[in-house]
């Protein structure tokens, strides 16, 4: 509920952010979330094969891959009072074609 006497609109949403996500039609928040869950897949899969160790050892590039994959999804879900779940699935599938694609290019090599 929103107590601000400047607000003119009357809804159960903690924000205007949230408000914004809930009048988006349910087709455009998932083709959304898939969008947004298959860049964050890539990065992920960007981040664990192709940053070289000797910037990072394995564990911690595996440790800034869940972070990317985690924190924002649960950010967004968070604030936009709205489910993610399209985000996760778009997420793990770009993860693993990267994971393939990887492991191709070793095997091509």
């Amino acid at each position: 509920m929103v107590w601000d006497d400047r607000k003119t609109g009357d809804y159960a949403f903690q924000t205007d952010f949230s408000y914004r996500m809930n009048q988006l039609s349910r087709r455009s928040w998932l083709v959304r979330n898939a969008a947004a869950g298959a860049a964050l897949g890539l990065i992920m899969a960007a981040i664990v094969y192709l940053v070289p160790s000797y910037y990072f050892s394995d564990p911690t590039r595996m440790v800034f891959a869940l972070f990317v994959g985690v924190w924002p999804v649960k950010f967004v879900e968070k604030t936009a009072e709205r489910t993610t779940k399209m985000a996760t699935a778009a997420m793990a599938a770009a993860f693993a074609l990267g994971t393939a694609a990887y492991a191709l290019s070793l095997l091509l090599r």
